[in-house]
């Protein structure tokens, strides 16, 4: 189009013809949708008192075709979000204000956009999203190699190998540069797969693999303080009485699973995406 976006008579026309304003594999993203979209986040950054900034366009765009990469991967890996899940999404966000009136104004109000519009741009996006990242984590085939290189670390650990040359040699978390210390925690800060661990285990010992929501992590527990009572049993025992005030300090090990992120730039790396408005 040789007129800039959202300008002239393309514009216009666009409010009743289907017409692409760009496209992933062939797929098009129609330009009225886009207009949609770049004009209810015009209204939301002028409710909230923000500028947009000069890249403004190039953002809407960058957000339309992640969406449409996301659905071409959920296509790929037969990946659903049902019309009930959607409506449960909206439900959720109705239950926040006080009927469901209120929270059409305030849809209006913030966006400009009717409750039709709010789901197709916020609520599917978000379930659809969520719902790829649960079944790209949950993916035990795509998660294997990932998987592997935990167990690989774990087997060195067991037959005698120095943690903390472990955790420099496998750890993909920030905290490798610190020989994996994580510093003290308490009770209430210890993620849950970590308790367990963290509260049994003696100072010295090392966890089995723990396999969170996004990532595998071996733990070793430095050292403790504040507990009372008994010693501190073994890894298949059960923890002592804890005070108050008990709190533990651990060093990590950590492999990162494959996340959403890294399967969308592979997978538009490999994809056919064209943009024919002038942003």
């Amino acid at each position: 189009y040789t007129q800039p976006f959202g300008k002239g008579n393309t514009a216009r026309f666009a409010a009743l013809l289907p017409m692409p304003a760009a496209s992933v594999n062939g797929r098009w993203i129609l330009y009225g949708r886009a207009l949609e979209r770049y004009a209810g986040l015009k209204v939301f950054y002028a409710s909230e008192g923000r500028e947009t900034g000069g890249d403004f366009e190039e953002r809407v765009f960058e957000s339309l075709l992640r969406e449409a990469l996301v659905r071409g991967i959920m296509r790929e890996r037969r990946v659903f979000v049902s019309k009930e899940e959607r409506r449960r999404i909206m439900e959720e966000l109705r239950d926040q204000t006080q009927d469901g009136e209120t929270f059409e104004d305030e849809v209006r109000t913030a966006y400009g956009w009717s409750l039709r519009e709010f789901e197709r741009h916020v609520a599917r996006p978000f379930a659809e999203t969520k719902a790829l990242e649960e079944a790209i984590l949950k993916d035990r085939e795509l998660q294997s190699e990932k998987r592997a290189k935990i167990d690989e670390a774990f087997e060195k650990l067991k037959d005698g190998a120095a943690f903390d040359g472990l955790v420099l040699e496998y750890s993909e978390d920030a905290t490798s540069v610190f020989n994996g210390d994580v510093g003290w925690m308490d009770e209430s800060s210890l993620p849950e797969a970590w308790r367990g661990p963290g509260l049994n285990l003696d100072v010295g010992e090392t966890s089995p693999v723990l396999e969170e929501r996004d990532r595998f992590v071996i733990l070793r527990v430095d050292d403790r303080e504040g507990f009372s009572g008994q010693e501190i049993s073994g890894g298949s025992g059960s923890a002592s009485e804890v005070s108050g005030s008990s709190r533990v300090n651990l060093s990590v090990l950590i492999v990162n699973k494959i996340s959403l992120s890294l399967i969308i730039q592979t997978f538009a790396e490999d994809s056919k995406m064209k943009v024919w408005v002038r942003l």
